[in-house]
């Protein structure tokens, strides 16, 4: 695992995302739905290690691919980590596309609608962890064995 805390613009981050076989998304405690961080796990298909249950709610989720930390058992995490990524529908790819969401939220038919689940309340797993005040809300790693 390496964290770095150099700046890099999207386009780097996403040449990270693409090397990378794990994402981790670890949102600050104020911030409820989801970060960029699912939308580039689904594009390209990468696993995902969140403490964000709202995810369960919505479509694309799917316990071989997203593992919530805080809810799911972590004695589960090496299975999680072993199992091969579960593919998803071209189609639920694309609702959660760039270009989709973009014509959504303009209204800029042709569209397909993305509907947010009702959120519960915020129960941020990590709040009471001991880790530095300035981790990143995501990270990319690269699993290597």
């Amino acid at each position: 695992i390496r964290l770095t805390t150099i700046s890099s613009s999207y386009e780097q981050t996403l040449e990270k995302v693409r090397e990378a076989t794990l994402l981790i998304d670890l949102p600050a405690p104020c911030h409820e739905g989801l970060t960029l961080r699912f939308y580039e796990a689904l594009c390209y298909q990468k696993k995902l290690i969140t403490n964000n249950a709202a995810v369960k709610g919505y479509d694309f989720y799917h316990r071989d691919n997203i593992f919530i930390y805080g809810e799911d058992d972590l004695k589960e995490l090496p299975d999680f980590l072993g199992r091969p990524y579960r593919d998803q529908a071209s189609a639920l790819v694309y609702k959660y596309g760039f270009e989709n969401w973009v014509r959504f939220a303009l209204d800029l038919p042709p569209y397909t609608k993305i509907e947010s689940p009702e959120l519960p309340s915020a129960d941020h797993s990590m709040d009471n962890l001991d880790t530095p005040a300035n981790l990143p809300a995501g990270m990319m790693i690269n699993l290597q064995g």
